[in-house]
C-alpha cells in the first residue's frame, strides 16, 4: 500500500477515516461470547441482565465507547507508521486532541474497570449471602443500583464522546474543504 513515505492531505484524511471507521466498527461489536466459561453463582444471576448488550465494563464497556477507542487506536496506527508527517506539522493542535482524547478514553475504561470490578465483588457477597440466607430473611436492600456507575464517569465519558466527535468532524470537515 503505501511505503513509509508521506502522503498529501486528502489521502492522508481519506486514510485516517478508513481505518478509524474501520477500528469503530470493530470496537462497536458486541461479542456474545466474552467472559464465557467464568460460570459461578454471581454468573449464573446476572445472565439474564446481561443478555444481550451490556453496558458493563466488565464486558469491555459500552459498544460506543469500546468504538471509540478503537477507533482512535486504528488511526494511530497511520500517523505513527509516518504517512501523515506533513499532516501532523499543520495540524498540531488536532495531534494533541487526538492524544488527550486517546488518553482520556484509555484512563476512563481503567478507572470504570477499577469501579466494575469493586461492584463485581460488592455484588458476589450479596448474592452469596442471599443464597446462603433462610428464606424470609433477606439482606437490606440498597441505596442504589450496585451496577450502575457514578455521575462523574458518566459525565467523563459524555466529555470523551465530545472530543472524540470533534475529532471525527473536523476530519471529514477538512475532507470536503479539500474534496471542493
Amino acid at each position: 500500500m503505501i511505503s513509509g513515505a508521506a502522503v498529501d492531505e486528502k489521502t492522508c484524511l481519506v486514510i485516517l477515516l478508513s481505518f478509524a471507521g474501520v477500528g469503530f466498527l470493530l470496537g462497536a461489536i458486541t461479542w456474545p461470547s466474552v467472559g464465557a466459561g467464568r460460570w459461578n453463582t454471581v454468573m449464573a444471576a446476572r445472565v439474564a441482565r446481561d443478555w444481550p448488550g451490556s453496558r458493563s465494563v466488565g464486558t469491555g464497556g459500552s459498544p460506543l465507547s469500546r468504538g471509540a477507542f478503537f477507533s482512535l487506536m486504528f488511526a494511530a496506527f497511520p500517523l505513527l507508521k509516518g504517512w501523515c508527517r506533513g499532516f501532523l506539522v499543520q495540524h498540531v493542535l488536532w495531534a494533541v486532541a487526538f492524544v488527550l482524547c486517546t488518553l482520556s478514553i484509555g484512563i476512563w475504561f481503567l478507572a470504570a474497570a477499577t469501579l466494575q470490578a469493586a461492584l463485581e465483588t460488592e455484588r458476589k457477597k450479596r448474592i452469596e449471602a442471599f443464597i446462603a440466607s433462610t428464606p424470609g430473611a433477606e439482606p437490606p436492600g440498597r441505596a442504589h443500583e450496585a451496577g450502575s456507575f457514578p455521575v462523574w464517569l458518566r459525565f467523563w465519558e459524555w466529555i470523551n464522546w465530545a472530543l472524540f466527535s470533534l475529532l471525527v468532524g473536523s476530519l471529514l470537515r477538512g475532507l470536503a474543504t479539500l474534496a471542493q
